[in-house]
């Protein structure tokens, strides 16, 4: 009895770290190709680190206090233990785990239509400019321009909207949690527009390569993923399933087991009851 409370109690806490790891904040970031971007090892600085790309090994680690970096051009190691891709290809989209966890899911965008799928987190940076400013405007199909965003090179930022879901990150605007108003144009500073098309459906591939066509073809492929998202949703269920039968079985055990010892236990007494009474009836 005391192997299997021991047995449940450490099952209990793995299950519960492999939950808390699944439940972890991801972030799902797009951001156009030859831009930059900064990932955050789950939010907290680590001494040591060891980032990987789609299950590889990234060539930027540090452990026992020595950094290794291979590709000096591509990657940078932050001091809190971030890893910084100095300059996106469309190879770099996926998944990003630091020290085992998973922390973004990176979207690489090509050419001057995005397709994005609602709910992920969009860069869309100014380039150059020897203006004092960086303002940008969006305009929805069949509206008019208007000014969403003012960044300012001393640092101050003022977000034209109530309740902004905009701001500066990674020298870029950023839209957090893109929703389907955002889908549009967009301009900063008077330059080339760039298109956004947002899609309900998520999640799509994280490197996608944007072309001036219709953006319903991607429909079908996020569709099918979604279904795919449902199923490994049913299959993360299953330890807590396997749990729940583990308990039900091991409660049933320890219930026959009780019973087996409680009927030895009566058939130890009767007989003793009946040693007793054969002297006397013998006499």
């Amino acid at each position: 009895m005391l192997t299997f409370m021991i047995f449940c109690h450490v099952w209990i806490l793995q299950t519960v770290q492999i939950r808390c790891r699944e439940n972890s904040t991801v972030i799902r970031l797009s951001v156009p190709e030859d831009h930059h971007v900064s990932l955050q090892c789950g939010g907290s600085a680590f001494s040591d680190v060891v980032w990987t790309h789609q299950n590889r090994r990234v060539a930027v680690t540090r452990q026992d206090g020595y950094e290794t970096n291979e590709d000096p051009r591509r990657y940078l190691l932050l001091p809190d233990g971030g890893l910084r891709l100095l300059r996106l290809h469309d190879s770099d989209g996926g998944e990003y785990q630091c020290n085992q966890q998973l922390v973004a899911e990176l979207q690489v965008l090509t050419g001057h239509h995005f397709v994005v799928s609602a709910g992920r987190t969009l860069l869309l940076p100014c380039g150059r400019s020897s203006k004092p400013r960086q303002r940008w405007f969006h305009r929805r199909d069949g509206g008019k321009r208007e000014v969403i965003f003012t960044w300012f090179r001393n640092g101050t930022m003022k977000p034209e909207r109530e309740g902004s879901r905009l701001s500066y990150d990674d020298d870029a605007l950023q839209i957090q949690d893109l929703r389907l108003e955002d889908g549009g144009q967009y301009q900063c500073n008077g330059k080339t527009w760039t298109r956004v098309t947002v899609l309900t459906a998520q999640p799509e591939p994280t490197s996608t390569q944007q072309t001036t066509s219709t953006p319903a073809t991607p429909a079908t492929p996020a569709v099918t993923q979604t279904d795919e998202l449902d199923r490994e949703k049913k299959e993360k269920k299953r330890p807590e399933n396997a749990l729940l039968i583990l308990a039900v079985v091991g409660f049933g055990l320890t219930s026959l087991l009780m019973a087996a010892v409680c009927v030895l236990l009566t058939s130890m007494k009767c007989r003793r009851r009946r040693r007793r009474r054969s002297p006397s009836a013998v006499r």
